[in-house]
């Protein structure tokens, strides 16, 4: 017996379980289906059924919103219905929204079928996008709220409710919305649904960390750069400028200090181009003199992303950048143009080429002459950043739990706003510490500058680099020129020097123990000689 409901007809058939419903009912009910079409003699339908069984327990607590059902397209009373919903294969599923009044309003479901984890997660996302339509009454609200409402703007919302559940997701927010109606229903509690922004408070208060800096001049050295297959003239001088500039100002251990001296001292001396893999290789022997500074592989912590391809190497790559016109401060002395360097790195190497063309126009823009003062380089530099932050804000590179705002936020520097604008002296003043605060774990201080120089038992002065450096130079020109490596004495460390006074001394004794040597061989000899003629002797007189 088939009953009809405006055209979508029910039939009877096999009862998989107690949670599938055989549609006996009109149809017209408030609820969405999700229907499988299957026959009783097909192989794989018998195959497919404890699959559907177990995804119908999953969802039978859903059965306020969606109802799940078969038919047997096996039974002859069927086959009209079955031609009638288009099905020509088994098992086929079908999903019918809610109060559907005809075949019409069904939709195939095309994911996959057998995936039991994500099936109910598909059927969630669909019952989110019709709810976002016709908003059914008696249906929770699957709407997400305002990233600007407070705890108490909820509470207000939420009537006499004693229990407030707050889902936080990111879209699609598939498991939101499928954990939510069942708060609803089931434990009559009100419930919002927020994007991840909310736990922005949390994760942002992450400091700087030296191990997203590392992975950046890992991933700089060994990926981004060598990805130019030649460098030659105004880009090799690029090159050379950005890497004089790490050699300054960048951070880290005194290994990491000198990998960049080392490549400066051997890029300066580059006047024709390089190739890609002559930079490759000098990079990969300098890290191995210094026994491998950088890490082999990127770790990112505070620049981690929700997803693998969000954040990572750029975030780095500014947070170094900031760290540089920070530690400039120190230095105010010496003249030297921190932003051209960045400039011309980020515009002729920057693997984005739009974002490296963006940035070159922002530097055209700007009155370079107002620039005086290392205070000038960290602003400019910031100015930059925050109107990067506004293009990509809520592009697809964004990333949902970290999205693109001013810098800093009123949560990091409250003082650095006034009346919804940036009171620039404090802005200054935020990013020295904030980037001179570089963590080496979650509390451990890597480098800790105060208001005005770095700790110095940390800091690794590019002076002092360059002396280590120079000392080693002079100390290997001068093996070089020795054939015999300097002899040592031992007793006092003195090196031997042939040109030193104290050489008549060393080649007496040694004169000396020659002598000595011949000496004892030749009586030696004469003792050996006497031996055997008198053995000879006494045994001739015997006989």
């Amino acid at each position: 017996m088939c009953v009809r409901a405006k055209n979508l007809c029910t039939a009877p058939g096999i009862i998989f379980s107690n949670w599938i419903l055989i549609i006996l009912i009109k149809m017209y009910i408030k609820k969405a289906f999700i229907i499988e079409f299957y026959s009783s003699w097909c192989g794989a339908c018998i195959a497919y059924a404890p699959h559907f069984k177990t995804f119908a327990s999953r969802v039978k607590n859903w059965s306020p919103i969606l109802q799940v059902a078969a038919v047997n397209c096996g039974e002859d009373i069927n086959s009209k219905l079955c031609r009638e919903h288009g099905i020509e294969a088994f098992p086929t599923l079908k999903f019918f929204k809610y109060s559907s009044q005809s075949k019409d309003d069904g939709s195939f479901f095309r994911g996959d079928t057998h995936d039991i984890i994500n099936l109910p997660l598909e059927l969630a996302s669909l019952i989110q996008q019709q709810w976002s339509k016709e908003q059914p009454s008696g249906w929770p609200n699957f709407d997400f709220i305002d990233d600007s409402t407070s705890l108490n703007q909820m509470w207000q919302q939420s009537g006499s409710a004693s229990l407030l559940v707050v889902i936080i997701g990111s879209l699609p927010a598939k498991l939101s919305w499928a954990v939510s109606h069942l708060i609803f229903f089931y434990f009559g509690v009100i419930f919002s649904i927020c994007l991840s922004v909310f736990i922005l408070l949390i994760t942002f208060t992450l400091k700087v960390q030296m191990i997203d800096i590392m992975s950046a001049m890992h991933h700089m050295l060994q990926e981004e750069i060598p990805r130019k297959q030649h460098i030659a003239g105004e880009r090799l001088e690029a090159l050379k400028m950005w890497i004089r500039m790490l050699k300054m100002y960048a951070p880290g251990t005194t290994p990491i200090r000198r990998l960049f001296f080392r490549l400066d001292k051997w890029l300066q001396s580059q006047n024709n181009g390089i190739t890609s893999e002559q930079w490759t290789e000098e990079v990969n022997t300098v890290q191995a003199e210094l026994g491998h500074p950088l890490p082999a592989n990127m770790t990112w912590k505070a620049c981690r992303g929700s997803k693998p391809y969000l954040r990572g190497y750029t975030c780095g790559l500014w947070t170094l950048m900031h760290f540089s016109t920070s530690y400039n401060l120190k230095y105010k002395a010496l003249k030297f143009n921190i932003v051209e360097p960045i400039h011309q790195f980020i515009w002729r190497f920057l693997s984005c080429e739009i974002c490296g063309k963006h940035f070159h126009t922002y530097y055209t823009k700007t009155n370079l002459k107002a620039l005086k003062k290392p205070e000038d380089g960290i602003m400019w530099l910031w100015k930059a950043h925050n109107i990067a932050n506004e293009v990509l804000a809520k592009q697809p590179s964004d990333d949902p739990a970290f999205p693109k705002q001013q810098f800093p936020p009123k949560s990091l520097c409250s003082s650095c706003w006034s009346d919804d604008k940036f009171v620039e002296n404090e802005v200054v003043t935020f990013l020295t510490k904030y980037y001179s605060d570089i963590r080496s774990d979650e509390l451990q201080v890597f480098v800790q500058e105060s208001p005005k120089r770095l700790n110095p038992k940390f800091a690794i002065g590019f002076e002092n680099v360059d002396k280590i450096e120079q000392i080693e130079d002079r100390q290997r020109r001068q093996l070089d020129v020795s054939p015999q490596r300097r002899w040592k004495n031992i007793d006092n460390r003195r090196s031997y020097d042939p040109s030193s006074g104290i050489q008549t001394f060393y080649l007496l004794w040694i004169a000396i123990g020659i002598v000595a040597v011949v000496i004892v061989y030749m009586q030696y000899s004469r003792n050996r000689s006497k031996f055997w003629k008198t053995f000879y002797y006494y045994n001739d007189y015997k006989l």
